[in-house]
């Protein structure tokens, strides 16, 4: 099985349907995982609560991906917080 032990992946829409099966998969690989919600904060908070028994972190924020300043706020807390991610899944 692939090995994404310090990788740093972003996923956007990730706490629903496939974007949120995205985030499990790269959890399930050891990478930090960072996703954004746009309008179900229950559900990111679910999904995060799911992937707290995996070897990386976590990072999850609101975004709205048509709005610039909510991609810039995301972006900003993402970099502070998280780091670079090596891999954007969008």
């Amino acid at each position: 099985m692939l090995d994404f032990s310090g990788k740093k992946i972003m996923v956007t829409g990730g706490s629903r349907g496939i974007g949120a099966e995205i985030v499990k998969l790269f959890a399930q690989l050891n990478a930090d995982v960072a996703f954004s919600y746009h309008r179900n904060p229950a559900a990111a908070a679910e999904l995060a609560k799911e992937l707290a028994g995996y070897q990386g972190s976590v990072f999850y924020n609101v975004c709205d991906l048509g709005d610039a300043g909510s991609r810039s706020n995301f972006l900003n807390d993402l970099f502070d917080k998280f780091g670079c991610p090596d891999v954007l899944v969008n």
